[in-house]
């Protein structure tokens, strides 16, 4: 019984660490834009976001030409890293032009 708690218990932290880097952030990727794209693209990642529809923002990820995308938005930017690109996909989608949602601060 004691063995089998302490494989819970290392199971329960090791996802607790290791998991939330695996998973899509819609702040860190609003971070992302304002670090690497704000001053590049000439504005906000608000603006960004409502240049597409939710559907749109998700076919583009999905289809795997989200970076390109952005470079055609924005030609100026540097290429983004695949890790960078799941938590700017969420921003993207979750401030997407029909979402009704505004990003504020970005």
């Amino acid at each position: 019984m004691v063995k089998f708690t302490n494989v819970l218990l290392s199971a329960y932290v090791a996802f607790g660490c290791f998991a939330p880097p695996l998973l899509a952030d819609a702040t860190m990727g609003a971070d992302i834009f304002k670090k690497e794209m704000r001053t590049v693209c000439g504005f906000s990642g608000n603006v960004m976001a409502k240049k597409h529809t939710q559907n749109e923002w998700q076919h583009f990820y999905e289809a795997g030409t989200l970076k390109a995308e952005m470079l055609l938005l924005c030609p100026d930017a540097k290429p983004l890293t695949d890790a960078s690109l799941k938590h700017l996909y969420d921003f993207l989608y979750h401030f997407a032009s029909d979402s009704g949602n505004t990003a504020l601060c970005y």
